[in-house]
C-alpha cells in the first residue's frame, strides 16, 4: 500500500486537529507518527532521526539563557535603559526591529544571534513602550531571515557550493541574485506584515511599569554579571562559532553558579511544552518524508509550472518543505537538482535557471519562519520567555506562526512571479 499521499494528508490533519482542539501539537504528532510508522514499515531509527538535535539544543540553550536574563530582572532593566537613551515612537518600533535585526544578521558571524538574542531585547522593549508586541516579534524574525543571505556567512556560501555541484559555475552572478532578491522578498513581506498585524497601532496588552521608566535603578552586582555574560555570549559565539545552544548553556550555568538566578526558577519556567511541540512535529515530518510524502511536494512542480510562474512555484514549494525540515538539508539540495532539467523542458534560458535557484534558496529560508523549523522555533522561544503566556495562548500563537509561515511561502511565490520577474 502506498502511504505517500496518506502520510501527507495525515500531517495536514494533525496540524488542523491540534489547532482546533488546543492539544499540544507535538504530543499529537508524536502519537500519530508512532502509529503511522508501524503501519508504513518505518524503522524506529528513522523516527529518532526526526528529532533535530540542532534545533533541540538551540531551544534548550536559548530558553535557559532567556530565563536567566528575565528572572534576574536584567533584561527588563536593560530594555528600560535603552528606551531612555534611544527614545522611539511605539508606532515605528516594529519597522526599527526589522531594519536593526537585518543589519545585525548581515555582519555574518552574528546571523544566528539575530534570531536568538536580539528578539529577547526587541520584544521586551516593545512591551515597555506600548508597541505592538506580536508585530515586533514577526518583523524581528523576518529582518533576521533577510540578513541570513549575507555574503559574510555560511548560508549563502553553502547554497553556492550546492549549485556548483549541479553544474552552475557562475558563482559571482548567483551570489548577487541570491542576496538582493532575498532581501527584496523579505522586505516586501515585512512591509505587508507591518500593516496586516497593525504595527502602527499601540498595544498596551503586555505593558507594565511604564511609569517606572522615570525612576530607573542602577544595575546591581548580579545584574552586572548577567550583562557581562550577555555581551560575552555574543562575542564568544562570533569568534568561536561553536553551537549557539551550547554557548548559551555555558553562560547560563555561569549566571546560575554566580547566584544571579535560582536554577529552580530557570528549570520550572522553561517552556518544555514548546520543546515537545518542535520535537514531536519533527518526528512526524521525518516519518512523512520516509513514506514519500515530501517527494509529492517536490514532484508537484513539474505538473503545474510553466515558464512565467516556475520561479514562484519553486519558491512556494521550497518554503513548505522547509517548514518541516531545514533549508540546507532537504529543499535546497533536492530542488536545486531539478532546476536545469525543468527549465530546459519549458524552453527557458540560463538566466531563468539562476532565478529559480534564487527562488528556492529564498523560499527555503522564509519557510523556516515556521515554529517547527529553526528560525521560527528560536523566535517563538524568545516570545514565550518574555511574554510568559499561558498554555492556551502559547498553543494559539504556535498555530498562528505555522499559518504565517505557510502564507509567507505562498506570498513569496507571488512576489517572484509578479515583481521579481521585472528585474
Amino acid at each position: 500500500m502506498d502511504f505517500s499521499a496518506i502520510s501527507l494528508i495525515v500531517l495536514v490533519l494533525v496540524i488542523i486537529v491540534a489547532y482546533i482542539t488546543r492539544l499540544n501539537v507535538g504530543l499529537l504528532a508524536l502519537a500519530v507518527a508512532i502509529v503511522l510508522a508501524r503501519f508504513g514499515g518505518i524503522k524506529d531509527s528513522v523516527m529518532y532521526g526526526g528529532i533535530n538535535l540542532n534545533v533541540f539544543w538551540t531551544l534548550i540553550g536559548i530558553y535557559f539563557f532567556g530565563q536567566c536574563m528575565t528572572q534576574s530582572g536584567t533584561l527588563a532593566l536593560f530594555a528600560k535603559k535603552l528606551i531612555t537613551k534611544l527614545p522611539v515612537k511605539a508606532e515605528v518600533w516594529p519597522l526599527i526591529c526589522f531594519v536593526f535585526t537585518m543589519l545585525f544578521a548581515l555582519l555574518g558571524p552574528t546571523t544566528i544571534l539575530a534570531l536568538t538574542v536580539v528578539p529577547l531585547i526587541t520584544i521586551e522593549i516593545a512591551g515597555y513602550i506600548g508597541a505592538n508586541v506580536e508585530c515586533s516579534m514577526i518583523l524581528t524574525m523576518f529582518g533576521g531571515l533577510a540578513g541570513r543571505m549575507t555574503p559574510l556567512g555560511g548560508n549563502l556560501a553553502g547554497q553556492i557550493a550546492i549549485a556548483e555541484g549541479e553544474g552552475f559555475i557562475e558563482t559571482g552572478v548567483l551570489s548577487k541574485i541570491f542576496f538582493w532578491d532575498h532581501i527584496l522578498v523579505c522586505t516586501i513581506l515585512g512591509i505587508i506584515y507591518y500593516f496586516v498585524f497593525r504595527g502602527f497601532k499601540k498595544d498596551k496588552k503586555y505593558v507594565s511599569e511604564v511609569e517606572a521608566l522615570k525612576d530607573i535603578p542602577a544595575f546591581n552586582k548580579k545584574q552586572w554579571i548577567c550583562m557581562i555574560c550577555m555581551f560575552a555570549f555574543i562575542l564568544f559565539y562570533a569568534f568561536t562559532q561553536w553551537h549557539i545552544g551550547f554557548v548559551a548553556i555555558i553562560f547560563s550555568v555561569i549566571m546560575i553558579a554566580a547566584g544571579c538566578v535560582d536554577q529552580k526558577d530557570v528549570l520550572d519556567k522553561t517552556k518544555w511544552g514548546t520543546v515537545i511541540m518542535v520535537a514531536g512535529t519533527g518526528i512526524l515530518a521525518s516519518v512523512v518524508q520516509g513514506l514519500g510524502g515530501i517527494t509529492i511536494l517536490s514532484n508537484f512542480i513539474g505538473y503545474v509550472a510553466n515558464l512565467p510562474i516556475v520561479s514562484g512555484v519553486y519558491s512556494a514549494v521550497s518554503g513548505v518543505l522547509s517548514m518541516f525540515t531545514h533549508a540546507m538539508s532537504v529543499p535546497i539540495p533536492i530542488l536545486f537538482a531539478t532546476v536545469e532539467e525543468t527549465i530546459q523542458s519549458l524552453g527557458g534560458t540560463r538566466q531563468d535557471m539562476f532565478r529559480c535557484l534564487a527562488a528556492i534558496g529564498s523560499g527555503a529560508y522564509i519557510g523556516m519562519s515556521c515554529p517547527m523549523s529553526l528560525a521560527g522555533a528560536n523566535v517563538f522561544a524568545c516570545w514565550t520567555s518574555v511574554v510568559n503566556p499561558g498554555p492556551k495562548e502559547q498553543q494559539k500563537q504556535f498555530g498562528k506562526m505555522m499559518l504565517l509561515a505557510f502564507v509567507s511561502t505562498v506570498l513569496s511565490g507571488l512576489i517572484w512571479v509578479f515583481i521579481l520577474r521585472m528585474f
